[in-house]
């Protein structure tokens, strides 16, 4: 890796990935699990959960970047 180089990666979050989440972690809040719910606190459907975001970044650091001596230190 050099200075500038540039890497990119698409995530798709689905209906699998949050149902991944909540059946690792067990997270049931109904502004993720409930439509009616998440509807009634003004949104179209249930939020997706923020953290599924540093499991993606996770993957990226760890298993896309052509180095593997590399730690996520700050965001």
């Amino acid at each position: 890796m050099q200075k500038g180089d540039s890497f990119q990666f698409r995530y798709c979050v689905t209906a699998a990935v949050r149902d991944g989440f909540l059946a690792l972690f067990e997270d049931r809040n109904p502004l993720h699990t409930d439509k009616a719910f998440a509807r009634e606190k003004g949104f179209r459907e249930e939020v997706m959960y923020g953290n599924i975001l540093n499991g993606f970044i996770s993957h990226f650091v760890g298993e896309l970047l052509p180095v593997k001596n590399i730690i996520i230190h700050a965001a």
